[in-house]
This record gives structure tokens, sequence and C-alpha cells, in this order.
């Protein structure tokens, strides 16, 4: 991580409504989108987006309370 927004945008979760594998679905999903870093409140260990995205290579921050402007706030800092 090198501290650079490259671009932001967002997306409506199109499994949301999934009963299974939503997870797994929306981190291939994102994949996709060329994401690199995810900003999450909470630990993705033993589940389907840690395998997921630990095999891409894709790097997963706690960011427990952490708004989206914390967020950008800290890239600057990098």
């Amino acid at each position: 991580m090198d501290g650079v927004l490259l671009s932001e945008t967002y997306h409506s979760n199109p499994f949301m409504v999934e009963e299974k594998g939503k997870g797994i679905k929306v981190s291939e999903w994102l994949l996709e989108k060329g994401i690199d870093t995810v900003y999450s409140p909470k630990g993705f260990e033993g589940k389907g987006p840690g395998y997921v995205f630990s095999d891409a290579g894709v790097d997963v921050i706690m960011a427990e309370a952490m708004t989206l402007e914390d967020i950008r706030r800290n890239l600057l800092k990098v």
C-alpha cells in the first residue's frame, strides 16, 4: 500500500439478498472491480471472503470505528 487513492466508486451489493455464499460472491465481484485494499469493521479470518482476499493479495484493514473521511485522512498521512 503506497497511500494513494486512485479511485473511489460506490456500487450496490448485487449479492445482498443471496441466502448462501454471498460473502464469497461479493469478494470475487470486488476483485473483478480491481480492488487491492478492503476496510472492514469485522475480520474475515476463517471465512470465505478472507480466503478470497488472501489468495488475491488484497490487504484487509480493520477499521472498526473509522468513517470514510477517517480512511481518506489516514491515506494522506502515509
